[in-house]
C-alpha cells in the first residue's frame, strides 16, 4: 500500500485517472466520493471499460494487464 494513500475523486474523468495512476506509477487507486471510498479501480479495469485509453495508460500497466487477460 502508498503512503499516503493515493485517491481520485469520483467526479474526475477516466482520463484525469490515468493520468494520476501515471504520475503515482500505481496500477490501483482509490475512488473516493467526497471523504468516502467508493471503489478500488485498477489499469485492468481502464483497459477493459476504455480500451481507447490504451495508448494512455503506462507501457507498464499495459504488460501486465494483457499478461493477465492471456492467462
Amino acid at each position: 500500500m502508498s503512503t499516503p494513500l493515493v485517491t481520485v475523486r469520483l467526479d474526475r474523468t477516466v482520463r484525469a485517472a490515468t493520468a494520476r495512476m501515471d504520475e503515482t506509477r500505481l496500477k490501483r487507486s482509490v475512488v473516493t466520493d467526497g471523504l468516502d471510498p467508493v471503489e478500488i479501480r485498477t489499469a485492468t479495469d481502464l483497459v477493459t471499460t476504455h480500451p481507447e485509453l490504451n495508448s494512455e495508460i503506462p507501457t507498464q500497466l499495459n504488460c501486465e494487464v494483457e499478461h493477465s487477460e492471456a492467462g
